[in-house]
């Protein structure tokens, strides 16, 4: 529990710092989680930390402590989303034009080919429909 009380403060500063750069602000109220079930349902639900907005543009963010081939696929589905110019959740529609994968950097050090496939899927996947990928190590 403690490192990922780490990894999420680490993330909220990364986070402010970037939309602090960029003159956006966090909206508090606004904020979700795409799950996906291992049946191949999803759901979308609010939790911190997750989505900041202005204006037209969003910026979709989701937190994988453990990557594995089931949050990947809540991957797919996201940019999926994004490929819809739309990502659809319970409060409303939000465009999305920049997604970041936040990934351990302990997994990205241990070089796994399967992850970094993974993430260059997703990065050419985003460059085809104008969204920007962004890999974010904590």
């Amino acid at each position: 529990m403690v490192a990922e009380s780490k990894a999420h403060k680490r993330l909220k500063e990364v986070i402010k710092n970037y939309l602090k750069r960029q003159k956006w602000s966090v909206l508090e109220e606004e904020r979700i989680v795409v799950v996906l079930r291992q049946d191949g349902s999803y759901g979308a639900y609010f939790r911190p930390d997750i989505i900041a907005r202005k204006g037209k543009k969003g910026l979709c963010v989701e937190v994988v402590t453990k990557p594995t081939w089931k949050t990947m696929g809540g991957y797919l589905f996201v940019m999926w989303l994004a490929q819809q110019g739309r990502l659809v959740t319970e409060g409303g529609r939000f465009p999305v034009s920049d997604f970041w994968l936040v990934v351990p950097k302990s997994s990205l050090e241990k070089g796994s080919t399967t992850l970094k496939g993974w993430l260059d899927l997703f990065k050419e996947m985003g460059a085809a429909i104008g969204v920007r990928v962004t890999v974010v190590p904590i």
